[in-house]
């Protein structure tokens, strides 16, 4: 219900994010300091590569619950051995964070709707009260309130990358 109330706000917000310049390369290792010992439970190994220069204005809590919701995702589709890697970069014009995983992968058919609300790729989870296709329709409602755009590439038993595309 709250991430729906989320997404109902995102849609008709007319007030302005809680933008302050933050430190890219520190925010991402305060989320995998967070979602470390889930990564470590699955067996998956999470790596974070970010220079400590890279700033950007944002909104600091919804920047980190973006990643959060790719990383969460990411763990939950990487079997043990795998790895998730998220990396920043950064140019005049943008940030790109990317989150990659070896999981399962998603298959091209799947890809133009992992965005909206409700889809979810494994009709088998459609029971599970954790997964109710919400986590990449947040993910897209804060990349696009931020000014950005998201990208994702996959390939069914490869893995996925996420790219969250954000004015620098």
């Amino acid at each position: 219900i709250q991430t729906l109330l989320f997404l109902a706000r995102a849609d008709t917000a007319t007030d302005g994010l809680q933008c302050e310049t933050v430190d890219v390369g520190q925010e991402l290792a305060r989320v995998e300091a967070y979602y470390g010992a889930a990564a470590a439970e699955a067996g998956v190994d999470l790596r974070v590569s970010a220079a400590r220069s890279i700033h950007a204005r944002l909104d600091r809590t919804l920047f980190q619950q973006a990643v959060g919701n790719l990383l969460s995702n990411a763990i939950a589709h990487t079997p043990a051995g795998g790895a998730v890697d998220i990396a920043v970069s950064a140019d005049a014009a943008r940030l790109i964070v990317g989150v990659r995983d070896t999981g399962c992968g998603i298959a091209a058919e799947h890809l133009p709707r992992v965005f909206d609300r409700f889809y979810r790729v494994d009709r088998a989870r459609a029971r599970s009260a954790q997964n109710v296709g919400l986590g990449l329709a947040v993910v897209k409602s804060i990349v696009t309130r931020h000014g950005g755009h998201v990208e994702i590439d996959s390939a069914v038993g490869r893995g996925t990358e996420v790219r969250l595309i954000l004015p620098a």
